[in-house]
């Protein structure tokens, strides 16, 4: 979620089930992730910040590192703030660990969440509860994402039930050149457009609270 949250959230979030069906736990083949994702996170044509994802692979064992930093300023003021830091644990290709803190504008908030042979233990400012399944974090990155019709909320653990359209292929630029991507407009509690290419979350769009448009462009 990553300003995700708070320009749209006031609408929610900044970055699913893995699987096509609540009812199946996210699952992840290491191979699938790339090392690193970074992102500007852009609004009215202003960089305000950076989103970023490092993934590191120890066997079976794929750790996916999120940061998040944007500030938005008036006039030289700092008029909101958004801190996030999460991270993704997957072991044999399961999501066993999710864990993230973030300042919102100087709201504190937590997330943990635990798996084990039974299920899950999720923690949050908001609620604590066990599962036995879980949604896919709403962390955007994965590749199944558009196959998703629930996401987790990434500050709370709250699960968000969403509607994925498929727009096509469409040109957009990414890393400084043009290429197509595929083009996916999400509703329900969670509204984003998303662009993936080979695999890969290349650029993400919403409507923030104020109505000004936010991007993430991958660089």
């Amino acid at each position: 979620m990553s300003l995700i949250h708070k320009l749209s959230y006031i609408a929610l979030m900044c970055l699913a089930i893995i699987s096509t069906a609540a009812s199946l736990s996210p699952t992840l083949a290491n191979s699938d992730a790339p090392t690193q994702l970074n992102y500007d996170v852009i609004r009215g044509g202003k960089v305000i910040g950076t989103h970023s994802l490092n993934f590191a692979r120890n066997g079976s064992v794929l750790t996916v590192d999120i940061k998040t930093d944007v500030q938005v300023k008036i006039a030289f003021i700092t008029a909101y703030r958004f801190i996030h830091r999460g991270s993704e644990v997957w072991e044999n290709g399961r999501l066993m660990q999710y864990r993230s803190t973030t300042d919102d504008d100087g709201k504190d908030k937590h997330l943990t969440l635990q798996g084990n042979e039974g299920g899950y233990i999720v923690d949050s400012n908001a609620d604590r509860y066990e599962t036995k399944t879980i949604s896919l974090p709403a962390s955007l990155w994965h590749a199944d994402t558009p196959k998703q019709t629930q996401l987790m909320n990434t500050l709370d653990g709250h699960v968000m039930n969403v509607t994925i359209q498929d727009m096509g292929m469409a040109p957009i630029t990414a890393r400084g050149q043009q290429i197509n991507a595929h083009h996916y407009k999400m509703t329900g509690d969670l509204e984003r457009e998303l662009w993936y290419h080979e695999g890969q979350l290349v650029h993400l769009r919403f409507k923030g609270g104020d109505g000004s448009t936010i991007d993430y462009l991958l660089r």
